[in-house]
């Protein structure tokens, strides 16, 4: 079964000498699950990495760069998707902390350049300022111009949360979402803990897709989204990976063992994600926002 990893970092030469690729955060990898770091991943080998991911039957890659202020992250993917342009996408990263190069980078990159959407990282601030909320006015800009531009919108959406607790609360989405109802926006990491909540919010915004990644492996409350995915959601759940951090073949496995509908399971490997990214055209089956419309 074919499918799209909406989340992963190839190890390139930018990205392996990230945080991404340290001992130290590959220590955490068996928290999810039980999930071994892949060996490409220790080796930093892209050859590698590409055998794991036809092993996998991963088919295509998107790679969201997490800010953008340096250019090196987003140079390296540009040339990737140039590259192989059937096989990776790209989110371009972009410093919402410094809005004018942020919308400039967007008309670069992904306006009349090879991105495919735009990723935001508002919790991640510059040293001596606050970290924003996901809700904050100051985003506005960027969301307007993805707006009217078409081009979807992702964000690190759960985890450890930043600047605190409340950070990945549902309701900061669906103000987001009530300001800019024609923006596609994925969210990464699930929303967790808050995934009951956010299958509400889900429920009433069919543009809004949720990539529950490796979030979705055995962590409090992963049920949650397979029973929302196997009616309720089966048209807005997608699959990542969250390389380096997780082995794709063990994640993806792990989908296929969690309980799924057999039909639901194209959707949330592929076909959601294909819609999000504007590669197939198409929309959602009949969801709960239609039958309140």
């Amino acid at each position: 079964m074919r499918t799209i990893d909406m989340r992963c970092r190839p190890p390139l030469r930018f990205n392996v000498n990230t945080v991404a690729f340290t001992e130290k955060k590959f220590q955490g990898a068996p928290l999810f699950g039980g999930c071994p770091v892949a060996e490409s991943a220790r080796q930093k080998s892209f050859d590698m990495f590409m055998a794991e991911m036809k092993a996998a039957n991963i088919v295509k890659g998107v790679c969201a760069v997490r800010r953008g202020k340096t250019t090196d992250a987003n140079e390296e993917i540009k040339e990737l998707i140039e590259k192989m342009p059937n096989t990776f996408y790209g989110m371009v990263g972009v410093d919402v902390y410094d809005m004018e190069t942020c919308l400039r980078e967007v008309e670069e990159y992904a306006v009349n350049g090879p991105f495919t959407g735009v990723n935001v990282e508002p919790a991640v601030s510059p040293a001596g300022q606050s970290a924003m909320y996901f809700d904050d006015e100051r985003l506005s800009p960027v969301f307007e111009l993805c707006q009217d531009r078409n081009l979807p919108v992702s964000v690190t959406f759960g985890g450890p949360g930043y600047p605190d607790v409340t950070a990945y609360m549902p309701q900061r989405v669906e103000a987001v979402l009530k300001r800019f109802p024609r923006m596609k926006l994925c969210l990464y990491h699930g929303a967790w803990p808050w995934f009951t909540q956010m299958s509400a919010v889900c429920a009433m915004y069919p543009n809004l897709f949720v990539c529950i990644d490796r979030y979705l492996v055995n962590m409090p409350g992963w049920q949650a989204y397979v029973d929302a995915a196997n009616y309720l959601l089966q048209d807005q759940l997608m699959f990542g990976s969250a390389y380096p951090l997780q082995d794709q073949k063990f994640i993806r496995d792990f989908y296929l063992k969690a309980g799924f509908r057999q039909e639901v399971l194209p959707k949330v490997l592929y076909d959601n994600a294909a819609r999000f990214l504007g590669l197939e055209e198409g929309n959602p089956g009949v969801t709960l926002y239609d039958t309140f419309k």
